[in-house]
C-alpha cells in the first residue's frame, strides 16, 4: 500500500519535533522564577519564599525500595530541602540544621511528649540528592533522576514525632500546631532562613502504626519529607567595599545566638555585633536561634556619640552606637604576589 505524500510529512514533522523538543527527567521539576531562568531539578514540595513562615505542604515518599521494614526506623525522618537563590542561581556551600525548639531550654511535659525525640540540632548534608529524596515506588523502585548540581540538603534519620504541638491548649506551652522543629539554612553572601517542619514519620503515606493487621506495608520503614526549594535573599554589596557576614555555632553545632562579634575594617573602625541580628541590628526572631550577624555600615561603632534617629524612619540605631548607612565597611586589598 503506498503512503500518501501528506502522510509522509506528516511522520516527517513529528519525527522532527521529537528530536527537537527536550525531554523531562523522571522526578524533575521546571522552577519558573521571576528571572524566568531555567532551573535545575530539584527535590519535591514547594517554592518558599521569605519570610519562610508558611513553607507549604511538603512531597513525602516512604523508603520502601532501598530500605526494610526494621522496628528502630519507627518515626524515623529524613529531610530533604534545595537551597537557591532568589537570582534564581544554586546555592551550593548552603549550612542546613534541624533544631528543635527543646534546644532552647524550653522543657515539653506530656501530652507533647518529646522525651524520645533526637537530640537537636542535627546537621544536614550538602551534595546531589533527588534520588535519595523519592527512591521509587514499588514493584518498578524507579527513583528520581539526581540533575548534577550539588545543591541539596539531606538530613540522616532523625526521629522528630511529633514535629508541631498536639491540639491541646496549656498555659505557657507553644500553642497547638505549633512547630516543635525548624530547618535552619545559612550560606554565605545570603541571609539566613528558619522554616518550621510541618510533617514527622506520622503524616501520610508515612506511618508508625503497625498493629492493626494487616500490618500496615509502610510501618518500620524510614519517612523522606522534602520540604520543597528553598530561595535565600542575596545580600548587598557596596560597590569598592562590601558586606561582611557569617554565623555563630555553638559547641554543639547548634546555631549561637548572643555571641558578640568585632569586626576590624581596613579603616581600623570597629564594627560590633550581637550574633542573632539582621544588618541594622535588628533581632533575626524566630523560635530557634540562627547565629547570623552582618556588617554593612561604614563609621563603625561609635558608643560615646549619641545616635540620632535614621532619616526617613529607618532603624533604630544599636546599642553600639552604628547605624546601617548599607555603604559597606572598607575592606583591606589583596596583595600582589609580585
Amino acid at each position: 500500500m503506498r503512503t500518501s505524500k501528506f502522510v509522509r510529512t506528516l511522520s516527517a514533522l513529528l519525527m522532527l519535533f521529537a528530536i527537537l523538543l527536550p525531554a523531562a527527567p523522571a522526578g524533575a521539576q521546571v522552577v519558573n522564577d521571576d528571572q524566568d531562568q531555567v532551573s535545575a531539578a530539584n527535590v519535591g514540595g514547594p517554592i518558599i519564599n521569605p519570610p519562610y513562615t508558611n513553607p507549604g505542604v511538603p512531597s513525602i515518599d516512604v523508603q520502601d525500595c532501598t530500605g526494610s521494614q526494621q522496628l528502630t526506623n519507627v518515626g524515623l525522618s529524613r529531610y530533604f530541602a534545595t537551597v537557591r537563590s532568589t537570582s534564581g542561581l544554586d546555592i551550593t556551600n548552603a549550612v542546613g540544621c534541624l533544631v528543635p525548639i527543646s534546644s532552647t531550654g524550653l522543657v515539653l511535659p506530656a501530652p507533647f511528649n518529646t522525651a524520645g525525640q533526637s537530640a537537636g540540632p542535627v546537621t544536614m548534608s550538602n551534595g546531589d540528592f533527588e534520588s535519595q529524596a523519592n527512591d521509587g515506588t514499588p514493584p518498578a523502585c524507579v527513583p528520581a533522576v539526581n540533575d548534577g548540581h550539588a545543591n541539596d540538603l539531606a538530613s540522616p534519620p532523625v526521629q522528630t514525632v511529633p514535629v508541631v504541638a498536639p491540639p491541646i491548649a496549656i498555659p505557657g506551652l507553644p500553642a497547638p500546631g505549633t512547630a516543635l522543629w525548624y530547618m535552619v539554612i545559612t550560606a554565605a553572601g545570603f541571609q539566613p532562613a528558619v522554616i518550621p517542619l510541618v510533617a514527622d514519620a506520622t503524616t501520610p503515606p508515612c506511618t508508625i502504626d503497625a498493629q492493626v493487621p494487616p500490618v500496615n506495608v509502610n510501618a518500620g520503614r524510614v519517612c523522606l519529607i522534602s520540604i520543597g526549594t528553598v530561595n535565600l535573599v542575596p545580600l548587598s554589596a557596596p560597590a569598592g567595599r562590601g558586606t561582611i557576614a557569617g554565623s555563630i555555632f555553638g559547641s554543639n553545632g547548634s546555631p549561637l545566638d548572643g555571641a558578640t562579634v568585632a569586626v576590624i575594617d581596613a579603616s581600623g573602625l570597629t564594627h560590633t555585633r550581637i550574633s542573632g541580628t539582621r544588618c541594622d541590628g535588628s533581632p533575626v526572631g524566630g523560635a530557634v536561634p540562627t547565629g547570623f550577624y552582618c556588617v554593612e555600615d561604614s563609621t563603625g561603632d561609635k558608643p560615646t556619640t549619641p545616635a540620632a534617629t535614621p532619616p526617613n524612619g529607618g532603624p533604630l540605631p544599636s546599642p553600639f552606637g552604628f547605624v546601617d548607612d548599607g555603604l559597606g565597611p572598607r575592606l583591606a586589598r589583596p596583595r600582589s604576589p609580585w
